[in-house]
């Protein structure tokens, strides 16, 4: 934040600085799989609000029909510019006057004296590796973001101590920048190499949510929580899931939370033998509530 266009402003009026966070995502809005880049902003500080009225629509442009993001970029850094002074601007993103009712607005508060810094820029892997040009970008590599590696050696990502090795495969914000000068995504208002953020929609609800789920719910399974054992396991383990079905449904209907997760099955949790790995089919949302669930579900095991 010190070096951020905004930072004096922080400085003098806490109180009048609104921090937004940009969020960027590729979607598939046809049954043809056809892919459309998307762009919104919300509030960092906004929680728990409907997506109506917290998040903001920028942009959408079908993938099949782009050459270039840089003019729309520039567009949205011009936008982000006047946010960021917190008037109406006196001349348009190519740099022309403004004329008829724009012009009579220029330099006029946009929302009464507050001021919008541009502080987070989220999205998926592919995303972040497009928009940023970055490095091993292919999330199947072994080797990701800078030099951290996915497999077990001195820069494995996943050595959580206070002092992994894989500290020292980060770059400053100054190496990050090195041949990305012309990157209009780099030359948005207050970008920082610490302002990117990956999207725990991703990592959390459509990545450890799978496991997670489908692990605590074997576990419960054979704890007996939802029928006692018998032979043959597969139509054991069947019989159970469809009262544990039952009971999410009914969590789920007292809490008046809307879901379209199928019923639970074996099909469901990936376990075709019983050396299968449990790991829950779901969309984000869905998976979402049934870790919900689950965590009343361990809380009762637990007796809190």
């Amino acid at each position: 934040m010190r070096s951020h266009p905004g930072w004096h402003d922080v400085q003098q009026h806490p109180h009048r600085c609104v921090p937004l966070r940009v969020h960027g995502d590729e979607i598939v809005y046809n049954k043809r799989n056809s892919k459309m880049l998307v762009y919104n902003w919300c509030s960092v500080l906004s929680r728990g609000l409907p997506r109506r009225l917290c998040k903001v629509f920028m942009m959408g442009v079908r993938k099949a029909f782009l050459l270039s993001l840089d003019c729309f970029i520039s567009a949205l850094s011009w936008s982000f510019e006047c946010l960021l002074k917190g008037v109406m601007p006196s001349h348009d993103e190519n740099g022309s006057p403004s004329e008829g009712a724009r012009a009579a607005k220029a330099n006029m508060p946009i929302a009464g004296g507050f001021k919008f810094l541009l502080t987070q820029i989220v999205g998926d892997w592919e995303w972040l590796s497009d928009a940023f040009w970055m490095r091993n970008s292919d999330y199947r590599n072994d080797a990701f973001c800078c030099k951290a590696t996915k497999s077990i050696g001195p820069f494995c990502a996943w050595v959580y101590t206070s002092d992994p090795g894989w500290l020292a495969t980060m770059a400053t914000h100054a190496e990050f920048m090195q041949n990305r000068d012309d990157n209009p995504h780099c030359l948005l208002p207050g970008f920082n190499l610490l302002s990117t953020r990956l999207d725990l929609m991703h990592i959390v609800c459509l990545g450890v949510y799978h496991w997670l789920c489908g692990s605590a719910i074997w576990t419960i399974l054979l704890q007996g929580r939802w029928g006692a054992e018998s032979t043959p396991w597969k139509r054991c383990r069947a019989k159970q899931l469809r009262t544990a079905t039952t009971e999410f449904r009914n969590w789920a209907r007292r809490n008046s939370l809307l879901h379209s997760h199928s019923k639970f099955s074996l099909s469901g949790l990936c376990m075709s033998t019983l050396q299968s790995r449990p790991y829950m089919h779901g969309q984000a949302a869905n998976l979402s509530l049934v870790a919900r669930w689950l965590c009343e579900v361990a809380l009762e095991y637990s007796g809190r």
